[in-house]
């Protein structure tokens, strides 16, 4: 057991956030295996927190909630699965890949799941570069190479890892995922979804390039599922243009035209600034872009707890750093609908701008050729 040397790096809170101390056997059924003793260790002792404040271990929980070890299975599946040649089996398979943590730009970290639980090794992904690297260590070992140095994956060249604290305990937010700020949970007001938009907006007789799935490819790339009203969207209006203004990105096999290149593109570059008020995807937590508009502004979303409950975030490139970025507490169809009635209007804009001079939704396929 190398719990000891993880202690000796990496000292345990004195009151420990959501710790586990059992029972262990509802969750090793579910699983169909024993797990490793280091690892029931330091879920009692460090309970849920950051590693170097980049770096979360998966605790047992709620089979439905991000960032609990069932949660995480299946995405950290999906995603090493998508579109590259893995070498091993991925869980439930035997001998395969056991999703046990993430970091804070959704790489992932497994256990190789051969032989006795104390005798797994980790297997670190890297996300960027959809690549595997093992280490010939069980995770205390793992965490504990990190803090001193002695272990660094290729997939954290490019992460900061922080000396201190070398664990952070979660926030006293018991219901949110780890990555999500104090703050952050509360009641949320109860959303109408794509029915706000649909009593304002008629979806066109004959959407153009509408998108109805399977969405597993999209969901897996982003690493997140997303809001069921831009699915609905996808799937009821396609490809258009809204208020003579605004186009809302969809999947697409066109490289040039899909979310996921909007998405990757338009967090690099504006992630590029300096001190900013939110995060980037693939940053967990960060903005994720799915809209833009013909004067260069850009619409997000805001992935903080469920898709149902993210916020919208409108970011106007003609105002100043302080003033650019503006919050909406709603979801994508309800900001759509109150554009389109007036109930919403962003800071740089005023009603008169966001009267269209043509139908409220354009579907691309009835724009005049030429």
């Amino acid at each position: 057991m190398t719990i000891e040397a993880l202690i000796a790096v990496v000292p345990p809170p004195a009151g420990p956030q959501g710790a586990f101390a059992g029972p262990w056997e509802p969750v090793e059924a579910h699983l169909g295996t024993k797990l490793p003793e280091d690892y029931k260790q330091l879920a009692r002792l460090y309970g849920r927190g950051t590693f170097m404040e980049l770096l979360s271990v998966n605790l047992p929980g709620d089979r439905d909630r991000r960032g609990s070890l069932e949660g995480e299975l299946r995405m950290a599946g999906a995603m090493v699965n998508y579109g590259v040649p893995v070498p091993y089996p991925v869980w439930p398979e035997p001998g395969g890949l056991l999703n046990i943590g993430l970091t804070a730009f959704n790489d992932r970290l497994f256990w190789l799941t051969r032989g006795d639980p104390a005798e797994w090794r980790v297997v670190v992904w890297d996300r960027a570069f959809q690549r595997l690297e093992t280490f010939d260590c069980d995770l205390t070992g793992f965490l504990a190479g990190l803090a001193t140095g002695e272990i660094a994956p290729e997939a954290f060249a490019d992460r900061a890892l922080s000396a201190a604290p070398l664990f952070e305990p979660a926030p006293d937010t018991a219901d949110l995922p780890w990555w999500d700020a104090p703050g952050a949970a509360g009641p949320r007001r109860t959303r109408r979804g794509i029915e706000a938009l649909e009593a304002v907006v008629p979806p066109p007789e004959a959407p153009y390039r509408a998108f109805t799935g399977p969405w597993t490819r999209v969901e897996t790339y982003l690493g997140t599922e997303l809001p069921q009203d831009y699915k609905d969207f996808a799937r009821l209006y396609g490809r258009g243009l809204f208020l003579d203004l605004l186009i809302v990105h969809l999947p697409a096999d066109d490289p040039s035209l899909t979310l996921e290149t909007s998405v990757r593109e338009t967090s690099r570059w504006l992630g590029m600034g300096g001190d900013q008020p939110y995060a980037w995807w693939p940053h967990i937590g960060g903005l994720i872009n799915f809209g833009v508009t013909e004067n260069g502004d850009h619409l997000f979303w805001l992935p903080r707890g469920p898709p149902e409950g993210w916020k919208v975030v409108f970011w106007d490139r003609g105002l100043n750093e302080d003033e650019c970025f503006e919050e909406f507490d709603c979801g994508m169809a309800e900001f759509l609908a109150g554009l389109a009635d007036g109930t919403i209007i962003p800071k740089g804009y005023d009603r008169e701008s966001l009267e269209p001079i043509g139908p409220i939704f354009q579907p691309y396929a009835d724009e005049p050729e030429g």
